[in-house]
C-alpha cells in the first residue's frame, strides 16, 4: 500500500506536456483541459486537422508577468496564438514571432500581461488569418499589421468575449504544432465535462487521499486500556 501510494504521489511531482487526444473545440465551452491542476505545464502537442481549425485549451498562468507561449511546427504550418482570460476576454495574439518566422509567441514581459493576476486563461492556436470573433463576427484583436506585432484587443467589441473563429486562412496547410510554455500549470476547463484522462487522473487523486488517509491510520499510536495492555 505504501509503495503504491509513493508511486502515485511522485510520479507527477515534476511537469506535464499535453497531447491533444480529442480535437480540441474552439469556444470556451469546448476548450481541452490539460492535465493535471497544480503540476507545471511545459508544453501542449496538438494538430490543426483542417484550414479552418483552431484549437482551444484551458491552463493556469502562475506569473503573468513570466509568462511565454511560443509555438513550432515540423510541418511548417503558419501558426498564430491568441489568449484570452477566464471569461473569454480578449489579452494578447501573434502571427509571426519573427521577420523570419512563420510561427507565432506570445513573449515574457510584454505590458499587456503587467496588470493581470494569475489564474485560469485560455490559450488558442490556428492557421495564419483564422481569427476569434465574438458573437456579432467582430474580429476580437487588432489587424496584424506587421506580423511579427503582439496585439492587444480590439476597440468598440460588443460584446468583448470570444465566441468562435471566423475561419478564414492565408494558406490552407494542417499539420502538428507544439506550443512551448513558461509559468503555466495544467488545468481542467471550469466549462466542460473533466475528458475520460482528466476524470482518470481525479479518480488517482482520490485513490491518493485515500492512501494517506491509511497510513496515516497506521502510524498512530495504540490506544492504551485501564489495564495498561494495547488495544
Amino acid at each position: 500500500m505504501a509503495a503504491a501510494c509513493l508511486l502515485w504521489v511522485t510520479a507527477p511531482a515534476n511537469a506535464q506536456s499535453y497531447t491533444e487526444v480529442i480535437d480540441a473545440g474552439q469556444t470556451l465551452a469546448t476548450a481541452a483541459s490539460t492535465g493535471i491542476a497544480g503540476v507545471p505545464l511545459t508544453s501542449i502537442v496538438g494538430t490543426i486537422s483542417t484550414s479552418i481549425d483552431a484549437d482551444l485549451f484551458a491552463i493556469t498562468i502562475t506569473s503573468t508577468t513570466s509568462f511565454s507561449a511560443v509555438a513550432s511546427s515540423n510541418a511548417g504550418i503558419d501558426t498564430s496564438l491568441f489568449l484570452f482570460n477566464s471569461a473569454g476576454v480578449p489579452i494578447m495574439a501573434n502571427d509571426d514571432s519573427s521577420n523570419s518566422s512563420l510561427q507565432a509567441a506570445l513573449p515574457a514581459g510584454n505590458s499587456l500581461l503587467m496588470t493581470l493576476t494569475a489564474g485560469t486563461y485560455y490559450i488558442g492556436i490556428s492557421l495564419s488569418g483564422n481569427e476569434p470573433i465574438n458573437l456579432n463576427s467582430q474580429l476580437l484583436f487588432t489587424l496584424d499589421q506587421p506580423t511579427t506585432k503582439v496585439r492587444g484587443m480590439a476597440a468598440n467589441l460588443n460584446p468583448q468575449t470570444e465566441s468562435n473563429f471566423d475561419g478564414a486562412t492565408y494558406y490552407p496547410e494542417t499539420g502538428d504544432y507544439t506550443i512551448t510554455l513558461s509559468a503555466t500549470q495544467g488545468a481542467i476547463n471550469p466549462n466542460l465535462i473533466p475528458e475520460p484522462s482528466s476524470f482518470v487522473m481525479l479518480v488517482l487523486g482520490a485513490g491518493v487521499a485515500v492512501c494517506l488517509s491509511r497510513l496515516r491510520t497506521k502510524r498512530q499510536a495504540p490506544v492504551v486500556a485501564a489495564s495498561g495492555a494495547s488495544i
